[in-house]
């Protein structure tokens, strides 16, 4: 074969041998001479005259590329030379001697940088050579016919991708696509030998026959396989042959693709892992950011964190804000099994109790070690994820790792368990430890680590038999901590008689004890009582009284130390509202106060939820100094958990100089989360906590007050980059005699009936009574709540009154569902099942009772799907999509037998005419449900 080379310019054209790196001069093959030389060699050239195409700018020369070709394959010798950008080189592939099949022109289109060496298979008419290429140019080809055999090489890897994910149901698309971007996996997929099923008939042919292709050698690859692919260079997996006796190919795995993935593959992988991470230690930027690594208190620890892990099954990790622990010790654990020569597994798996900490965490640790997100470091939160096959380190919710135990009650595969925040005390972080403790006999090889940012880390440890404990103390610059007193005495605060902030007088308060019948005749007699106040003869208030059970003159006891306007603040003032006044007037201090603290930091306000947030900022818009006119010094962004990623993600860009960045959040930053250039905290102290009134069977989302945990972590945010500052808005007294010392457990204070389910559900608890579960969990509810919780799900039919859930009928449900199964979509197969539940209808509602009952479907679901669809009508007249002026209510009234749900009678026949067609349903849905649009099941 003869390469012909079209060049543009003024040089003559270059040709060579097979494979030869080419020189000056004429080729054997035909080429097109520049326009100052060059000329035409002897064959044929397939095809007709190539296109012309842009040139590329600032080319230089590289050594060229060569692609092996097997049977109807195509690929090209790419000669790049020059730093001319008026020059380009686009070859012709041709046909010799019907060596190389098919025609193909490809042209190059773009340049990358890329290192490396490639060990690539090309046959000639002797045997097999092994050719190693320096691939100095990585580019992107332009197709004229993209060869099958590659095609199907890339399905089947698409394939095992999607049949991993489906072992921890995760969401498929973007590892799907970061496959298909990973250039390095794609040409080794390309270059790869073709499939079993897409190889033509073998040519029985010997050397006197040199004009056919021998494939007698060639073994279709199997993507199970690797031994091949990790065989010494100059050795061969494939059998021997002589080009005269070659009958047919050889096939050595008859499997097409492994329900699960190869235990074989994923070492496999491990190896190029392990010789990647190698290679990555040695250039400049990982040892820049491993320089910045060991900067962190965490660093230190490495060494004892590794060997306790080694002699133990359980370790408790206690470290305070700043130190470094949720970074580092997953990375600790990759990074010792990756620079080992050890064999075995590495699979970690992170908890955190929030979407956004398990994206922003993954997001820093594969910057830290210098990789795209969604490599070797992933996420898995609800409806979002970033993993590959390489993924060994996955951050993702407590809600996925116990979705998953639903599934897979051994966690196979899985040989780092890491739960973060433990010390927040979620029902769900509680009952993960639970399970995890019931798990650890059962897999003596998997490791569990708890991370707690608080001083409760014993708890934990004693709760695991004593298991061993490492601190990590904190790297945070000194931070001065203030009251609510000292924030009213910094700003001069005063609460006026009109404020909505002003103390209510009301029966059995201060007020009252005080005897004044207005708010204004309040005011008044403090100011006048304030004049010849004396703390002599006052009888001093009991420490647990709260500051707002306590009348002027006990109050002026209390604070006697301050100066008296300050006191009678304190004696006006509302504890129980949010005061946005006096947040507005301390945001103002920092900003524009005579004070020896850095302005340009960052501040951080901690809010109870969202209304607060938004009501907050909505005020701090319509201010003189913060308002739309100051946008450019002033960059003020809410943070809580209902926003977008992409939102949540604003709050650690660094604002431009000059710029100060004022977040408002809830206490999703009080642990979960970093600001690292927050330097002024302002704590509302209050925060939002789910409860249950199990005597009125009432749940609710509840303002209380913070514990002093809470306020210390709070505090820990500021002081990352400079000295800071924290503002809590209570008082000392009821920091130090009031608050309690750690926030009550979620599972003590939270509805049980989500969680009694969920220990139905998993196999882990099968015939186990539901008390003598929860008996078990670190600090259980108490008794009367469980038998609430069973007692209310035994009334919605969830329980049987002998704890039993109807999930002993689920192999007949699983059989109907079958009946109305289309194809492997859920969605068309509940559409299904509602059909036919509408034409039960026809025959009277009672035929519709029995239809639900014999199908396993929830009579109240299918109500309810009834009303959604008129809403959803409703919806679409509004803005004329069906008949205007409909509404759900004369919908309803539309209803009859031969249309129980009245939408047709009501919209007109012409809007449903589609209903039957699957296809458009589908891909209607698609993309509704778009980027989420695959599940594989």
């Amino acid at each position: 074969m003869s390469d012909g080379v079209k060049r543009r310019g003024g040089k003559p054209n270059r040709g060579g041998g097979r494979f030869n790196k080419p020189t000056s001069g004429r080729g054997g093959g035909r080429g097109r001479g520049g326009r100052g030389g060059g000329g035409r060699g002897g064959g044929d050239l397939l095809g007709p005259k190539p296109e012309e195409h842009p040139p590329l700018m600032g080319v230089e020369e590289v050594p060229h590329l060569v692609f092996p070709v097997d049977t109807g394959v195509a690929m090209a010798v790419v000669i790049m030379g020059g730093n001319d950008p008026e020059e380009y080189d686009e070859l012709d592939v041709r046909m010799e001697d019907q060596y190389w099949l098919t025609d193909s022109r490809i042209s190059v289109q773009e340049l990358t940088s890329y290192s490396g060496t490639a060990q690539v298979n090309v046959l000639d008419e002797v045997g097999q050579t092994r050719l190693e290429i320096n691939r100095m140019a990585l580019h992107r080809l332009q197709r004229i016919d993209f060869p099958t055999a590659a095609c199907l090489n890339i399905s089947l890897r698409l394939n095992q991708e999607a049949q991993s994910l489906a072992e921890s149901h995760s969401p498929a698309v973007f590892s799907l696509v970061s496959v298909l971007e990973d250039e390095d996996e794609m040409w080794k997929l390309i270059l790869g030998k073709p499939h079993r099923f897409s190889l033509q008939e073998p040519v029985i042919s010997g050397r006197g026959a040199s004009k056919g292709l021998s494939t007698g050698n060639v073994t279709p690859p199997s993507v199970e396989d690797e031994e091949s692919s990790d065989l010494p260079e100059g050795s061969s997996s494939e059998e021997e042959t002589n080009g005269e006796d070659v009958k047919t190919a050889v096939v050595r795995n008859n499997k097409f693709v492994r329900p699960v993935k190869d235990l074989h593959v994923v070492r496999s992988e491990n190896r190029k892992l392990k010789d990647r991470f190698k290679k990555k230690q040695t250039t400049s930027a990982y040892r820049s950011m491993l320089g910045e690594r060991k900067k962190l208190p965490a660093w230190n620890e490495q060494d004892n964190i590794l060997k306790a892990l080694n002699d133990n099954q359980v370790l408790v990790v206690s470290g305070m804000t700043g130190c470094g622990k949720t970074t580092q010790v997953p990375q600790f654990i990759l990074d010792d099994y990756l620079g080992s020569s050890k064999g075995g597994l590495c699979n970690i798996i992170c908890t955190q109790p929030r979407r956004i900490s398990a994206t922003a965490v993954a997001d820093r640790v594969a910057n830290e070690r210098v990789e795209r997100l969604g490599n070797v470091v992933g996420y898995q939160i609800r409806l979002e994820s970033k993993m590959s096959t390489w993924t060994r380190l996955v951050f993702c919710t407590t809600g996925v790792l116990l979705r998953r135990l639903e599934g897979d009650s051994l966690l196979e595969g899985i040989t780092h368990i890491i739960v973060d925040e433990v010390h927040e005390r979620s029902e769900e972080s509680d009952f993960l430890i639970m399970v995890l403790k019931d798990l650890l006999p059962k897999r003596p090889d998997i490791r569990v680590i708890l991370m707690s940012a608080t001083l409760n880390a014993d708890l934990f440890s004693m709760y695991f038999g004593n298991s061993p404990v490492i601190e990590i103390p904190g790297k945070i610059f000194p931070v001065d901590q203030y009251f609510l007193e000292d924030a009213i005495d910094f700003t001069r605060y005063v609460v006026e008689e009109n404020s909505p902030y002003a103390r209510l007088l009301k029966p059995g308060g201060g007020a009252s004890k005080m005897k004044v019948s207005s708010r204004r005749e309040f005011f008044e007699d403090v100011t006048e009582q304030l004049k010849n106040l004396e703390v002599s003869g006052v009888r001093p208030p009991k420490d647990s009284t709260p500051d707002q059970n306590l009348n002027l003159q006990e109050m002026f006891y209390r604070y006697k130390d301050l100066h008296k306007s300050v006191v009678k603040t304190l004696a006006t003032m509302d504890f129980e509202k949010i005061n946005n006044d006096l947040m507005e007037a301390l945001l103002e201090w920092i900003v524009m106060g005579n004070h020896q603290y850095p302005k340009d930091g960052a501040v951080l306000v901690f809010l109870p939820g969202l209304a607060e947030i938004t009501s907050l900022y909505e005020q701090l818009q319509s201010s003189s100094v913060f308002g739309s006119r100051s946008k450019r010094k002033f960059n003020i962004i809410p943070l809580h958990s209902s926003l977008s990623s992409e939102d949540q993600q604003k709050v650690f860009y660094k604002p431009k100089e000059g710029t100060t960045k004022i977040v408002l959040s809830t206490n999703i930053a009080e642990t979960s989360i970093t600001i690292d250039d927050v330097v002024f905290v302002i704590d509302a102290g209050r925060m939002k906590e789910k409860r249950y009134d199990h005597t009125k069977g009432m749940e609710s989302l509840e303002v209380t007050w913070v514990s002093k945990a809470n306020a210390l972590q709070r505090k820990g945010r500021a002081g990352r980059v400079a000295s800071g500052v924290c503002f809590h808005l209570f008082t000392s007294h009821s920091f130090d005699h009031i608050f309690r010392e750690q926030q009550v457990p979620e599972i003590q204070r939270a509805p049980l009936e989500q969680l009694l389910l969920r220990i139905k559900i998993l196999d882990i608890f099968k015939d186990q009574e539901l008390q003598h579960v929860l008996s078990r969990t670190l600090e259980p509810p108490k008794p009367t709540n469980i038998e609430t919780a069973i007692a209310r799900l035994q009334d919605l039919g969830a329980l049987n009154r002998d704890q039993v859930a109807p999930f002993d009928k689920r192999d007949e449900a699983d059989k109907k569902k079958q009946e109305f199964a289309i194809g492997n979509s859920d969605h068309l197969t509940l559409l299904n099942a509602y059909k036919g539940w509408t034409t039960s209808l026809k025959h009277g509602s009672y035929a519709g009772y029995r239809y639900s009952m014999e199908n396993f479907l929830s009579i109240k679901t299918l109500k309810e799907i009834v009303s959604m669809k008129r809403q959803f009508t409703e919806l679409l007249s509004s803005i004329g999509f069906v008949k205007e002026g409909l509404t759900a209510r004369q919908i309803e009234r539309s209803s009859n037998s031969n249309d129980p749900d009245g939408i047709i009678t009501a919209a007109g026949e012409e809007t449903n005419l589609n209903a039957n067609n699957q296809q458009l349903v589908a891909a209607m849905m698609c993309a509704a449900l778009y980027p989420n649009v695959v599940q594989v099941l």
